[in-house]
């Protein structure tokens, strides 16, 4: 996907879609405590925890509650892991390094920011306001308001309809290989984010990658005219 289709958007204006788990904040190790905490299992092996990212909460267990024949629903579930991690939150969320810095600089710019997310809205909303961060963004989108989950391009295709752009004249950061599929199958130039406590996710089918939210300014300055 070149930049060249980039450079042409200015007139629709231009958008940037982030994920949230593991973009807008460090929630990984969050929700792999929210997980250990209901499995009630410590010995779970982490790298089975991690593969879970980019996943939905309701899809993980679901294969959970299959191989340790827990009782409750994987709605029953995820709803008590989004309580959990927003519980979490409120004692240690903060957002991003250098994610402050870069939602300034959008805003300078007039490129609009949205979120577009696996996560329940209850839980992007919540973990928005703990964070100080609800009005920092035009639109969310949520997992539990489109039919197909990431990698199905539903939630980015939803947030392009709330915000009024085209793929086109958009951009999304994402940390997960699920998340990256989605935003491409939405026709997006797709930027990944090498998050460390996001496990080892496979990023090769990004147009390109970060390893801090304070590299990205430059690389849209590349792609529009800002």
């Amino acid at each position: 996907m070149g930049s060249s289709k980039l450079r042409s958007g200015s007139e629709e204006g231009r958008l940037v879609l982030f994920d949230m788990d593991g973009v807008l904040f460090d929630s990984e190790p969050l929700h792999l405590r929210a997980k250990r905490e209901l499995l009630g299992r410590a010995e779970v092996e982490l790298p089975e925890l991690t593969a879970s990212v980019g996943v939905s909460n309701r899809r993980f267990w679901e294969e959970m509650r299959t191989r340790f024949s827990l009782r409750e629903s994987p709605e029953q579930l995820a709803q008590r892991q989004t309580e959990r991690v927003l519980a979490l939150l409120e004692r240690e969320g903060r957002p991003s390094e250098g994610l402050l810095e870069l939602l300034s600089f959008l805003e300078r710019a007039g490129v609009r920011s949205a979120v577009a997310s696996s996560s329940p809205r209850r839980l992007c909303e919540g973990a928005l306001r703990r964070l100080g961060l609800w009005r920092r963004f035009c639109a969310l989108s949520c997992g539990d308001e489109v039919p197909g989950e990431k990698p199905a391009p539903d939630v980015y295709l939803r947030a392009l309809a709330l915000c009024g752009c085209a793929p086109a004249h958009a951009v999304a950061v994402e940390d997960s290989s699920t998340g990256i599929a989605a935003a491409r199958a939405a026709g997006l130039f797709c930027i990944g984010y090498r998050n460390p406590t996001s496990g080892v996710q496979n990023l090769a089918r990004a147009d390109c990658t970060v390893d801090h939210l304070l590299e990205i300014p430059a690389i849209l300055e590349g792609l529009w005219t800002i």
